[in-house]
C-alpha cells in the first residue's frame, strides 16, 4: 500500500525561460507527489538532487529536445506524477490542455525487469505501454504515441515517478535509444531468463556462514531448453544491511558453482565494506570487462546505499578468498544448464541482517 500523507510545502520551479508546458507539467507533479510522499518533499532545498523539480525538469526537457531533433513534434498530451512501492503505484493525471484529468493506479510485474506497465481505473488508456527500466527511466511507445518519464528511489522499495504522454509523427521510434540526449544501452536482458520460485523473501542466518554452504539461504532457479549455453547475466534482489558480510555463490546443476562476492573490504579482524543493499534496483553480473569489480561494492563511504546514490550496479564476480573462478564463463563453461540452480547467501557477522528476494538467470539467445 502506497502511504498517504499532508501534502508537503515546496517551492515550485522558476518557469523564466524554460519550455512553459514541460516547466507546468513539472510543477503540477511536484504538487500531486508531494501530497502523497511520506518524508523529503520535491523540492529545490533536497539533499537529494534527483529529487529537486529542475532535475527532473531537466531530464523531460532533454527527452523533448531530442525527440525534436528526431522529427518529431512534442505537444505533451498527458502528464502523471505519483508514488509507488514495490509493485504497486498511483498518483494523478493531467490534461496539457487543461482539461479534466484524475486519480491512476497502477500495478507491474517485478518478475521482468521491474516490469511492463498494467494501468488500472478510469485514465488507463495512454498509460499501458511502458517499462519501468533498473536505470531509472520510464520508457515505452504505443503507435505514434511516446510514454516516457522517471522513477527516483526514496527508500526500500519505495519512491516517486512523473511521466508525460506526447505524440509524436515520426515512425517508428525507438525511444530507448532517444531518451534524454543521449545514446542507453540495450535494456541488459537477454532473452531466455529464467527466475527463482521462491514465493516470499528467504532470511540470510545472521553471522553463520563460515565456508559451508549448509549455513547459506538458498533460493532455486529451473532452467530448460538452453542446451550446453549458459548463463551470461545474473540478476539479484538482495536486501541486507552490510554488505561486508555478505558472500554470494551461484550453482549449476552439475555441482559446479562461482562465489560473485565475498565480503567486499573484508580483512582479518575487520568489518567489510559499509554499504546497505536494497532490492530495487536490482544488482546485474557478468563477465563484461565494462562492468566494476564486485570487490568494491560499498567502498565509498559517502555513497552508503549500493547501486542506488552512483548508479553503479553492474558488477564483474569476484570470490576473493573464496577462491574458485572468476568468471562466469569459466566457471560454467559449455556444461549441461538443464535442472535446477542454486543461489545462496551466506552471512559471516551478527551485525545486519538480510534476505533473499529474487534471482534471474539470463541465457544468450540460442537461435
Amino acid at each position: 500500500m502506497i502511504v498517504l500523507s499532508a501534502a508537503l510545502a515546496a517551492t515550485p520551479l522558476d518557469c523564466t525561460g524554460l519550455d512553459t508546458a514541460t516547466c507546468d507539467a513539472v510543477n503540477q507533479m511536484q504538487v500531486d507527489i508531494n501530497a502523497r510522499v511520506s518524508g523529503e518533499p520535491i523540492d529545490e532545498a533536497s539533499t537529494t538532487a534527483r529529487l529537486r523539480p529542475s532535475a527532473l525538469y531537466a531530464d523531460l526537457d532533454a527527452l523533448r529536445l531530442q525527440l525534436e531533433g528526431e522529427g518529431c513534434g512534442f505537444p505533451i498530451l498527458r502528464y502523471a506524477g505519483g508514488t509507488y512501492d514495490r509493485s504497486t503505484a498511483g498518483g494523478v493525471w493531467h490534461e496539457s490542455s487543461g482539461g479534466d484529468g484524475g486519480p491512476m493506479d497502477a500495478t507491474f510485474d517485478r518478475s521482468t525487469r521491474l516490469g511492463e506497465g498494467t494501468w488500472t481505473g478510469a485514465s488507463s488508456a495512454g498509460w499501458n505501454a511502458f517499462t519501468w527500466r533498473s536505470d531509472g527511466l520510464v520508457v515505452g511507445v504505443e503507435n505514434a504515441l511516446v510514454l516516457a518519464g522517471r522513477w527516483v528511489r526514496l527508500s526500500g522499495s519505495r519512491g516517486v515517478f512523473v511521466s508525460v504522454r506526447a505524440a509524436c509523427s515520426a515512425a517508428p521510434l525507438d525511444v530507448a535509444t532517444t531518451l534524454y540526449g543521449r545514446t542507453l544501452p540495450p535494456l541488459p536482458i537477454p532473452d531466455p531468463t529464467f527466475g527463482s520460485t521462491n514465493p516470499d523473501p528467504v532470511d540470510i542466518p545472521d553471522g553463520q556462514y563460515f565456508g559451508d554452504l549448509a549455513d547459506m539461504a538458498c533460493v532455486e532457479i529451473p532452467v530448460s531448453g538452453q542446451g550446453n549455453l549458459n548463463p551470461d547475466r545474473v540478476w539479484i534482489e538482495l536486501q541486507h544491511d552490510w554488505i561486508g558480510d555478505v558472500t554470494a555463490m551461484l550453482e549449476n546443476p552439475s555441482g559446479s558453482r562461482i562465489f560473485l562476492f565475498n565480503r567486499p573490504g573484508f580483512t582479518t579482524g575487520g568489518f567489510g565494506n559499509y554499504g546497505t543493499l536494497y532490492t530495487h534496483p536490482e544488482l546485474t553480473f557478468g563477465d563484461d570487462l565494462v562492468f566494476v569489480d564486485a570487490e568494491t561494492m560499498g567502498a565509498d563511504p559517502n555513497q552508503l546505499e549500493i547501486c542506488v546514490e552512483d548508479g553503479q550496479c553492474e558488477f564483474r564476480p569476484n570470490p576473493d578468498a573464496e577462491g574458485g573462478p572468476t568468471t562466469l564463463a569459466a566457471a560454467f563453461g559449455t556444461q549441461p544448464s538443464t535442472g535446477t540452480w542454486r543461489f545462496c547467501a551466506g552471512d559471516s557477522l551478527a551485525f545486519g541482517v538480510g534476505s533473499i528476494h529474487a534471482v534471474r538467470l539470463g541465457f544468450p539467445e540460442n537461435g
